[in-house]
């Protein structure tokens, strides 16, 4: 198709005011106290003992740059620190071992216009140590120009990636630095406070790669495991001194007893899945243009639940649904009853639908799709279907709170291509492809849950019978692949984005088989890949709000669209008789958001409605690409949500989409900000995200 309230539980995490942390404590003193930091991606489940790199005084861990020796022709130890001597042989150091995943620490000093680097799983089969290891740059971000481009300033990964907000002490002062890499991913803290987090296969640093200089380097940020390396300060054009000291580092465990794969929060996982296809002539909605009931099934239509976390009662638990759009009426009342009988507050219940448009119409949903009223046996019909979909969704969401026993949780990314914008003039489209896992204790796949931007419509109107289209078949295609294994698919803000080809001379059949293969390869390649562990069970917070709707129409403009016919005159007369009977027409559009937060390694984000691709863009470019999930068509689908931008440009997102919704009028151009705003207020720990 085509006054505000809050919840919410295990208290959000407040950000840390900024402000330079200056390093007191002598090195000796801290490199027996243990981390210093409380992170959860710190100390780790997992972790060896420090091990002292360099102590002030011995060389013994280091040698050149592809050689064996330590470079005294080129290093020297001054007062405690490693420093280059700018006027000497120019050559990185790096650490004689090797390292896969581990957490580094290192204190850092630059002078006026100083500039080195921290570079991590360095490889020798380049000329620089740059051509295979990311560099964290180490840079006067008040005097050297290289400051200018926040994408090489200090904490950046140089090139590719900017840091987040960041406190650095004056020049001369020892700045901290903290890295930690797992897998393909990297966070980074900056004198105690987090400045980055990225994922070195993910689909936006991969395009950065390709984009520039390193591209020519085919090993660049892919080694699993090597060496440790400081950058010497001659590569500067200024040759002003730095000096490294304090840096120690530590092994984390990538792998568990059982499979070898890294290792998550253990918590309590279940699944469940019910059959929702009706066994009587119904209308399907999602298409203005079908006539008649439907009485044929070409793929059966599921509801799935994934229940997360809830040791002594609660929980929380995701409903993914193939139809259309599932009302907030029904989704309301789904929580409702898990709260009388499972103890579940309504933050902690998702109902996310796939939005296919070959599903039985439920009673609630875009009820001017057929531009005429219901037949008494249509509505008898589509009642008899909310209702026994509502008892569905209620009794999967039970069965799968009984099935929760030992798991753990992983979470990775990827990106598939048959998404295309279907604005006239084209548009932005968003083709990234966050997957989570849930694992048994040995190391076995229970639940496999994927989200996508794009259109359930590859095939025509003139399919008139139950299928998932691509979301169907990917999950069948991974549940195949996966025996035993619950495969789920959400949407994302893939309101302006269609498959991309869609239709053909079989009504889109075909396509829709080839879209859910290419979806269910994309998870394959997550699943090959590295994937992250998540710290911790979701934490929760639902909020509800309205929107604001544009000035209403006057009733002459109503009188008048009335007699056009066809949409625009039904929704007219559906106003008018309203008029009629004294009801006010509604100035504002009810609306929530929901976020679930798995510690610092995953955060979801649930917006009702069909949500544009801006909305998950902006969300992604402010607060973190890699480690935030936006899920549309979320609690209910009460109408498009455009952005100020698609308000601007007009079309059918924009209005003539809200006729077939029953909506009065246009949504307000502040709605975008409205949105953005409640996420940032309501989102657990939202305020960390950007770090």
């Amino acid at each position: 198709m085509k006054g505000v309230t809050s919840q919410t539980k295990a208290g959000s995490c407040r950000r840390v005011a900024g402000g330079a942390i200056l390093m007191a404590a002598a090195w000796a003193l801290m490199a027996t106290a243990g981390s210093g930091s409380s992170r959860a991606e710190g100390a780790a489940d997992g972790a060896g003992s420090w091990e002292v790199l360099f102590d002030g005084v011995s060389t013994a861990h280091w040698r050149g740059f592809r050689r064996d020796d330590f470079p005294d022709d080129g290093w020297e130890v001054a007062d405690g620190a490693l420093v280059p001597r700018p006027d000497g042989t120019v050559v990185d150091l790096i650490t004689r071992k090797r390292y896969g995943d581990f957490e580094l620490e290192v204190e850092w000093r630059v002078s006026v216009r100083g500039n080195g680097g921290i570079l991590v799983r360095v490889g020798e089969d380049e000329a620089e140590t740059w051509q295979t290891g990311p560099e964290v740059q180490i840079l006067d971000d008040a005097n050297h120009p290289d400051a200018e481009d926040p994408k090489t300033s200090a904490g950046s990964i140089y090139g590719l990636v900017a840091p987040g907000p960041k406190s650095l002490v004056p020049v001369g002062e020892f700045n901290r630095t903290r890295i930690v890499v797992r897998g393909s991913r990297m966070w980074q803290d900056l004198n105690g406070e987090r400045i980055m987090e990225v994922d070195w296969e993910g689909a936006e640093f991969r395009a950065g790669v390709q984009a520039g200089k390193f591209d020519e380097f085919p090993n660049f940020a892919r080694h699993r495991e090597g060496h440790i390396a400081l950058q010497h300060a001659s590569v500067s054009r200024f040759r002003a001194p730095i000096a490294y000291r304090g840096v120690r580092v530590r092994a984390l465990a990538d792998a568990s007893a059982a499979g070898g794969m890294p290792v998550g929060a253990e918590g309590r996982v279940g699944v469940a899945r019910a059959d929702i296809t009706p066994g009587y002539p119904i209308r399907l909605t999602g298409y203005a243009a079908r006539s008649g009931m439907a009485t044929e099934t070409l793929q059966t239509l599921w509801a799935k639940a994934l229940a997360l976390g809830g040791d002594g009662g609660g929980g929380r638990v995701l409903i993914t649904v193939d139809n259309c759009g599932v009302p907030a009426a029904v989704a309301d009342e789904v929580a409702a009853r898990l709260e009388r009988k499972a103890g579940l507050g309504r933050e902690d219940v998702v109902v996310a639908s796939s939005h296919t448009h070959y599903a039985p119409m439920v009673r609630g949903f875009a009820e001017n799709i057929f531009v005429r009223d219901l037949t008494a046996d249509e509505a008898a019909a589509s009642d008899r279907y909310t209702a026994e979909l509502t008892d569905a969704l209620e009794r999967v969401a039970l069965e799968a709170l009984a099935d929760r026993r030992s798991g753990r949780l992983y979470h990775g990314q990827g990106a598939v291509g048959f998404a295309g914008n279907r604005r006239p003039g084209g548009g932005p489209v968003d083709h990234a492809l966050p997957v989570l896992v849930a694992r048994d204790p040995d190391g076995g796949i229970r639940a496999l849950v994927a989200n996508y931007a794009c259109h359930c419509t590859t095939m025509g109107h003139q399919i008139n019978a139950h299928h998932g289209d691509w979301a169907g078949h990917a999950q069948a295609y991974l549940e195949a692949e996966h025996p035993g294994a619950t495969a789920l698919i959400t949407i994302g803000c893939g309101a302006d984005a269609n498959p991309n080809p869609r239709g053909g001379d079989d009504f889109g059949l075909e396509l829709s088989r080839r879209h859910g293969r290419a979806l269910a390869d994309g998870v394959k390649e997550v699943l090959a890949g590295s994937l992250t562990p998540l710290p911790a069970m979701p934490e929760a917070a639902f909020r509800r709000l309205t929107l604001p709707f544009q000035a209403l129409p006057e009733r002459a403009e109503w009188e008048r669209r009335a007699g056009e016919g066809g949409i625009v005159g039904y929704h007219a007369g559906k106003q008018l008789a309203r008029l009629d009977r004294g009801e006010r027409l509604p100035e504002a559009l009810p609306y929530s958001v929901q976020g679930w937060r798995f510690g610092e390694g995953l955060t979801m984000v649930f917006l009702p409605g069909e949500v544009v691709v801006d909305y998950a863009l902006r969300l992604k470019r402010e607060f973190g690409n890699e480690r935030l999930w936006v899920t549309a068509y979320a609690n209910d689908v009460p109408c498009y949500i455009p952005s100020r931008r698609i308000l601007a440009e007009g079309g059918y997102e924009a209005e003539s989409s809200l006729w077939y919704y029953d909506r009065p009028t246009r949504l307000a151009p502040g709605v975008e900000d409205i949105i953005h705003r409640a996420v940032a207020e309501t989102v657990p720990g939202w305020g960390r995200l950007g770090r």
